[in-house]
């Protein structure tokens, strides 16, 4: 470890971060400057840096910070961020035979208290839906394919049961239903 100054400031180095690395791409080097703030030293063990300002380790520390809380945001708004209207979203199903399956993307409507995602079945054989103990009936007309409308969260697996009559006798299935928040486009 040795200490190095340019320009009047002072800072400590170790072999790691004396090192030159390339940047992607191009010829160059660039100088590791990370390991010397105070707090990055510390975690690697070298000694912070002598002379440096209170200051500047503060606004290190709200610029990570910062940094930190704008990654987290990254990626498709939260379902709470949408405005109320009509949506389309992917479904995915799992469970039963696999032999049915849902309409994917489906429609989506979102209002003030709730998130009511209608599925479509590629069966006209069930006559209800069961999510979180509330049963639903089929919104669809006789000879269509089975079509409830549900309250749904995104990105969550979602388990149903629901009643189909394609076999001699009635039977009760559980799947699990998922809306992919990423899938969220306008219906308009």
């Amino acid at each position: 470890m040795d200490c190095k100054s340019r320009s009047g400031e002072t800072s400590y180095t170790n072999d790691l971060a004396a090192r030159s690395l390339p940047l992607a791409g191009s010829g160059a080097n660039v100088r590791t400057r990370a390991l010397s703030h105070p707090s990055v030293a510390h975690a690697v063990g070298i000694e912070p840096m002598r002379g440096q300002s209170l200051l500047a380790s503060f606004a290190f520390l709200i610029t990570a910070l910062l940094l930190l809380v704008t990654l987290a945001g990254c990626g498709t708004p939260a379902a709470s961020s949408l405005s109320p209207g009509e949506y389309t979203v992917e479904a995915s199903l799992v469970g039963g035979s696999g032999k049915v399956t849902v309409t994917s993307p489906t429609k989506l409507t979102i209002t003030a208290d709730a998130m009511i995602a209608e599925v479509i079945w590629s069966s006209p054989y069930y006559t209800w839906m069961e999510v979180d103990g509330t049963r639903y009936e089929p919104k669809s007309q006789q000879g269509e394919d089975a079509r409830f409308e549900i309250p749904v969260k995104l990105d969550t697996d979602i388990a149903v049961s629901a009643e189909t009559v394609a076999m001699s006798t009635p039977h009760v299935i559980d799947y699990t239903l998922r809306f992919d928040s990423a899938t969220v486009k306008s219906a308009a």
